[in-house]
């Protein structure tokens, strides 16, 4: 028996099965126009906010689908947590979705492990290029606060990187086998244009 030292109820539900991406996925959406214009999207000047699982579609099959498909648009990214992100079971590494970069380190390849970027949405002087439900996860729910000190709503302190990782954990090999897919066809697709 788990519980939530705030609010003292208990769950039969082991913390490791609980689905951080459906809890994470039901918190109210965050806007402020007026105060996103002020700062100037310094929030998306300096890193794309993650996406969840639940971004992608409603059953497994969808989400595989759809993120293949988002990642070969060239728009979306693979970064990654190194290692076990904590509390989740198994080992490897935990590879989450992400908009892409402006300035990738790895052109070529949909992986981006960058410690920060222009998000490829972001549009001077206008936002986000996405639709308010179109956007990840991270940049739904990103509290914007007065003085550029956004935040995220985790209790726990921990960053959208880390909830992100564990939120894609059960697809860590789903994405890996989809990113080498991808990777080796725009690997053949530059090659003939050669």
């Amino acid at each position: 028996m788990t519980g939530n030292a705030r609010t003292g109820v208990k769950s039969s539900v082991p913390r490791e099965r609980i689905n951080i991406d459906y809890l994470v996925s039901r918190r109210p959406i965050h806007v402020n126009p007026s105060l996103c214009a002020e700062c100037g999207g310094d929030c998306c000047k300096r890193y794309a906010g993650a996406a969840h699982p639940s971004d992608f579609g409603r059953s497994r099959a969808s989400r595989l689908r759809n993120i293949r498909v988002a990642l070969e648009s060239g728009s979306w990214s693979v970064d990654w947590w190194e290692g076990n992100p904590g509390g989740c079971r198994g080992s490897g590494t935990a590879y989450y979705v992400r908009p892409a970069h402006v300035e990738r380190r790895w052109p070529g390849s949909v992986r981006d492990p960058s410690w920060g970027g222009t998000c490829v949405f972001f549009q001077e002087g206008k936002g986000c290029a996405l639709p308010l439900r179109q956007r990840p996860t991270g940049c739904r729910t990103l509290i914007p606060k007065d003085g550029r000190m956004c935040k995220h709503p985790y209790q726990d302190g921990k960053s959208d990187k880390y909830h992100a990782a564990v939120a894609w954990w059960p697809y860590r090999k789903d994405v890996e086998r989809i990113v080498e897919e991808v990777d080796a066809r725009g690997s053949e697709r530059s090659m003939e244009k050669s």
